[in-house]
């Protein structure tokens, strides 16, 4: 009876300001709330540090049953490999550099729950990029091309980075012989990543296949702008102008492939054709 008392008065020589952060560090810790709990305890261990020995020996039994709880986590004792003693080993006088140490811990589980929250995220996207693209590839099987279409636009509009991914979609409209639908994606994909030759070459192979060759010419004046006017480019060009039966534009321009690159022999040989 009279330990317990003793007790009770010794917990109330404890300064207010400890007594809360000893009470919330353990609070936080039995909820799992790691992080907060660390707060909490680093906390109260600088500011244990600047008090006398007789509040540090008052101190002590919270100060150790919240190192041994914590040591005891599974995810702490991963990062302390099984070594739960190396956290146990509290003596008075070395609350700033436990501070510290935990600090370091810290630190290193919160970059844990980054990479897991990141791993998570993208585990998630990835999933839903598959979602879309299995339904869209189902409705594409069964021949509903407006409902295919939807899903993979879905896609563009969701994930419009995944260059990989866009381009299959076009690729599967264009193999299953949904040849417009499929250079109308390969055009949208354009106007997200101007760049991406995959897309405009086979955006003006598509075109020109269906004989659409106006839209195949908006291709060519996409590459050209930002490629600029290759050789090779302007001499196909030419060709394309040559099936719109603008013979005089065509020859114009195999003129200035010539100009530009004179051993392309191809070019010549279509230039002397029209000569």
């Amino acid at each position: 009876m009279l330990h317990f008392l003793g007790r009770i008065i010794m917990r109330r020589m404890l300064p207010r300001e400890i007594r809360e952060g000893l009470n919330k560090a353990m609070g936080y810790l039995q909820s799992e709330m790691l992080d907060k709990a660390l707060d909490c305890m680093i906390a109260t261990l600088k500011e244990l540090s600047t008090y006398s020995t007789s509040v540090l020996k008052e101190a002590k039994p919270s100060v150790q049953r919240f190192l041994h709880t914590f040591a005891r986590h599974p995810r702490v004792q991963i990062l302390l490999e099984h070594n739960e003693q190396a956290l146990m080993d509290y003596r008075l006088g070395i609350e700033a550099k436990l501070a510290v140490v935990l600090e370091g811990m810290a630190k290193i589980l919160q970059e844990q729950v980054q990479v897991k929250a990141s791993a998570d995220a993208l585990s998630e996207k990835r999933q839903r990029q598959q979602s879309l693209l299995k339904t869209g590839l189902a409705h594409l099987d069964a021949g509903q091309i407006v409902l295919a279409e939807a899903f993979f636009q879905r896609l563009l509009v969701e994930f419009p980075q995944e260059k990989e991914l866009l381009l299959s979609c076009a690729r599967h409209l264009e193999k299953a012989g949904y040849l417009t639908e499929a250079g109308n994606f390969y055009t949208l994909l354009l106007a997200r990543h101007p760049t991406l030759a995959e897309a405009s070459s086979a955006a003006i192979d598509v075109w020109m296949r269906l004989k659409n060759y106006e839209k195949a010419d908006e291709i060519f004046k996409h590459v050209l702008r930002v490629f600029g006017a290759h050789p090779k480019t302007l001499f196909h060009r030419a060709r394309l102008y040559l099936l719109m039966e603008k013979k005089e534009e065509a020859r114009l321009m195999l003129e200035d492939v010539l100009s530009k690159d004179p051993s392309l022999t191809e070019a010549r040989a279509l230039w002397e054709e029209l000569t």
